[in-house]
């Protein structure tokens, strides 16, 4: 019986775990958004010689929406971070990317590769045919950076940086045309990078911050802004 209940409840602790998890996955967003998160792996060389080549996991939080009447979908990118390793162990590799501009390009394109399903159109037009899909992905331009604690599935807690999107009028905006290739065999969804566009001026800090040597506390940066090009 003992047994049992042991297992019982280790069972209800790694679900426990499992759905905080889950719970924090998704974005917070306006009403008429949907959130969305995704994770991928950005890959970098650092610089320096000689040069050493980096994988970095990264968790990307996301808001869209698709405006039929204008064929239109819209992504906000609200948070990212390192994606802790098996759920379980820290992991802080994008405060240590040093190419920010490759990064937002990349950021950008991943988001909104994934928000073509969490906010699907309709049908998408073939590639042939002179409409094609508008899909516009933002980021602030201005970041901050907070070390937040959080349960873990098969663990107690671990710690990680989460860069958490500033509220501000200054924005990075990516414009890319979409439409499905049917010149390849299955068809493939086509994304077609367009334009890149800073708007408004950046209220922020022009300096990024120091952070913090403490790993197992909690703070957090003052906002500090990032480039758009």
């Amino acid at each position: 019986m003992n047994r049992i209940k042991y297992f019982l409840a280790s069972l209800l602790i790694v679900l426990g775990g499992i759905f905080a998890t889950f719970s924090n996955s998704l974005a917070q967003c306006p009403p008429g958004w949907i959130g969305g998160s995704v994770s991928a792996t950005y890959e970098y060389t650092s610089p320096g010689s000689p040069s050493v080549s980096f994988v970095c996991k990264v968790t990307i939080k996301y808001c869209c929406r698709y405006i039929y009447a204008q064929n239109k979908r819209e992504v906000m990118i609200t948070q990212f971070y390192g994606t802790p390793f098996l759920g379980i162990w820290t992991n802080n590799c994008p405060s240590a990317i040093p190419d920010w501009n490759d990064f937002i390009t990349w950021l950008h394109m991943v988001a909104g590769d994934a928000a073509s399903a969490t906010c699907p159109a309709t049908s998408i037009p073939p590639c042939s045919e002179g409409i094609k899909i508008i899909e516009e992905v933002t980021s602030s331009r201005c970041w901050k950076v907070e070390n937040n604690k959080y349960d873990a599935a098969y663990h107690d807690y671990y710690w990680r940086h989460d860069w958490i999107a500033c509220s501000s009028e200054a924005k990075c905006i990516t414009t890319y045309e979409v439409c499905m290739d049917y010149t390849t065999s299955p068809a493939t969804i086509s994304r077609k990078f367009i334009s890149r566009q800073a708007i408004g001026t950046t209220s922020c800090s022009s300096e990024i911050p120091d952070f913090p040597d403490e790993e197992e506390e909690h703070w957090e940066t003052e906002c500090f802004a990032r480039n758009c090009q």
